[in-house]
């Protein structure tokens, strides 16, 4: 009786939290947006268009332009606000998540959306039998290893639906975790958490996969074919504008929405010399010749872009930032820099003083953050590199300066500008890091330094870029290892790890700072994905205890602001680069109703499809 009344008292508390934050769309539609008319777009080939299984990003962009997940964000600010759910409320220590559905929500042939329909659908995200490729942003749910089929012991009705979940009434789902994770939150605003008919999975749950039934503006012309050339969205007529993310409650300005699917436009533009990318007064390379597209309102398929864009008369490249973060990880081993015990051990003997290139473990349980013995190096390598040099020579607009740890998809509430001041410097501070050496005592000419990276992609060229600007700096010698992708898993996941710096990158599907601070730092994930192997006994206090348990968005701010503050003096990684999405767009016929004319945005940094309107020919 008494867990029966509990729930009651949620759900009016919700009820009530309900009335205060039901305050319409977060802007008008915009008049001035020609309605009507068929939006073209140029992607690569989707992988699926199934919500419940959106894990790249072709498929992705038609999931979430065809469907509603149950909150929305704004793509300007990054703030969380209503989509199919109108209200959330976070209770037990972050341990439970409340959802309420909006009054009037429908599947496409007019059927109501229920919590039994959200219960249904994350559980089929989740199940093994579905064996979706974005299930494991599920896992923070109670129940999750027993459908995953990781829990023999577990009764047969959790196999079938998560346990975690509980609909308390037609319009309310209480979300129960594992541990608290207040930040959950943030996962429903990906594809994943559009619900679908639980009738519909009991008839013909293999229909969903190729012809998704699900509250958005638009639906499948037509079930999908991995072969087809093109996928056609046409409008819901049952859509009641539900996803305070866009204008107009995300209703869509074209009537239909065609994905062209392109042939792949062969990787990425060729990379320049490490010299030349060191050199931000180096003139800049030629582009290279691209072949002519057909006439595409919107490109947004993986290849050069920009060069693209420059070739075709009537397009333009937009760029945004995307949701992915590059590091140079520096390792917690002392003899990381080919300083060994025995090489330490001669040089006792010899009388020489001993190398000082030496990265000490990062275990700073007792230690203020900055304080480290080996502070001023981590700090002196960080600011020799010239971030601005590396984006422009390298990448030529595709990446920008990375000044802090999160990247600028998660808001202006969390990502801050120039976050680890002096210490992550866009442009470089040579001057500053030499003089923060001389201060230590400290003196790198002629040491050796071994850089490892997996060689895939433009990593090579970015590692020795980086070499050739610490070379210049510091007159040490920096050896390159590149090795396999495999290779290098289990080189970060052995016991010793890596011997000395080493190229990582990060990215989240959704806009969670808990997402890049938790995993990459904490010391549960030593080996597994904090491959610098940090272990702060505080720094895990507070982003277990603080972060993971605050109740509002605000005061996890000010958490997460504290955790990197703490980050940009230990430098356990030292952030590179953020990722730049380009995307190219035929102005003369697209008109955007978003902010500031925005085309692209939100926490994928994805085109903004629906606040597209398509000028008549």
């Amino acid at each position: 009786m008494s867990r029966l009344v509990g729930a009651l008292l949620v759900v009016a508390l919700l009820a009530s939290a309900c009335a205060r934050e039901q305050a319409g769309p977060r802007l008008a539609a915009d008049p001035d947006v020609p309605r009507g008319g068929v939006l073209t777009v140029g992607i690569g080939r989707p992988g699926g268009v199934d919500p419940g299984n959106a894990y790249e990003p072709n498929g992705t962009l038609i999931a979430a332009t065809m469907c509603d997940p149950l909150i929305g964000v704004d793509p300007e600010t990054g703030e969380l606000v209503p989509g199919l759910a109108e209200s959330w409320l976070i209770v037990e220590d972050g341990r439970r998540i409340i959802v309420k559905l909006r009054d009037g929500v429908a599947f496409p042939d007019g059927t109501p959306v229920r919590s039994a329909d959200v219960v249904a659908s994350l559980s089929r995200a989740a199940s093994a039998d579905f064996a979706g490729q974005a299930a494991e942003l599920l896992s923070p749910i109670e129940g999750y290893a027993a459908i995953r089929g990781q829990d023999p012991e577990a009764p047969e009705r959790d196999r079938t639906r998560l346990a975690g979940l509980t609909a308390l009434t037609e319009q309310t789902v209480q979300i129960s975790l594992v541990a608290p994770m207040a930040d959950f939150v943030t996962v429903l605003t990906h594809p994943i958490s559009t619900p679908l008919p639980a009738t519909a999975m009991e008839a013909d749950p293999d229909a969903l996969e190729s012809d998704p039934v699900c509250p958005g503006p638009y639906r499948l012309a037509e079930p999908f074919d991995a072969a087809q050339s093109q996928v056609r969205l046409v409008r819901n007529e049952e859509y009641g504008g539900w996803n305070d993310s866009y204008t107009g409650g995300g209703a869509g300005y074209a009537d239909e929405i065609v994905f062209q699917v392109l042939p792949e436009l062969g990787g990425v533009s060729q990379v320049p010399d490490a010299q030349e990318a060191a050199d931000p007064a180096a003139p800049p390379r030629s582009a290279p010749q691209r072949p002519k597209l057909r006439a595409l309102d919107v490109l947004a398929a993986s290849g050069p872009l920009r060069d693209i864009a420059d070739s075709q008369r009537g397009l333009e490249a937009v760029t945004v930032p995307g949701p992915g973060v590059e590091y140079l990880g520096l390792p917690v081993t002392a003899d990381s820099a080919g300083d060994s015990a025995d090489t330490a051990e001669q040089a006792a003997t010899d009388g020489a003083a001993a190398p000082d290139l030496a990265l000490d473990p990062l275990r700073v349980a007792d230690e203020e953050p900055g304080t480290r013995a080996d502070a001023p190096l981590r700090a002196a390598l960080s600011m020799a590199i010239n971030r601005e040099a590396l984006a422009q020579r390298l990448f030529d607009g595709r990446r920008a300066p990375a000044t802090g740890f999160l990247p600028p998809t998660l808001g202006t509430n969390v990502a801050r500008p120039d976050a680890c001041g002096p210490t992550v410097p866009a442009a470089g501070d040579v001057p500053g890091a030499r003089r923060v050496l001389q201060e230590a005592g400290v003196d790198l000419r002629g040491q050796e330094l071994v850089v490892t990276y997996n060689d895939d992609y433009d990593n090579a060229a970015l590692v020795r870029a980086v070499a050739r600007q610490w070379t210049r700096a510091f007159e040490v010698n920096v050896t390159l290892q590149p090795m396999t992708w495999d290779d290098y898993l289990t080189k970060a996941e052995s016991v010793e790890g890596f011997q000395g710096p080493f190229r990582f990158s990060w990215s989240s599907p959704f806009p969670s700072a808990d997402r890049y601070l938790y995993p990459l730092f904490h010391t549960s994930g030593a080996g597994q994905t904090n491959f610098s192997k940090y272990s702060s006994v505080t720094f895990d206090d507070i982003i277990t205890r603080q972060a993971r348990e605050a109740p509002t968005v605000d005061d996890r701010t000010l958490v997460y602001r504290q955790l990197e503050d703490r980050l940009c003096l230990d430098l356990p990684l030292i952030p590179l680069l953020t990722e730049q999405r380009t995307w190219a767009v035929r102005p003369a016929r697209i008109h955007s109703a978003a902010g500031d004319g925005a085309i692209a945005g939100g926490p994928r940094g994805e085109p903004l499809l629906r606040e597209l309107g398509v000028a008549s020919d």
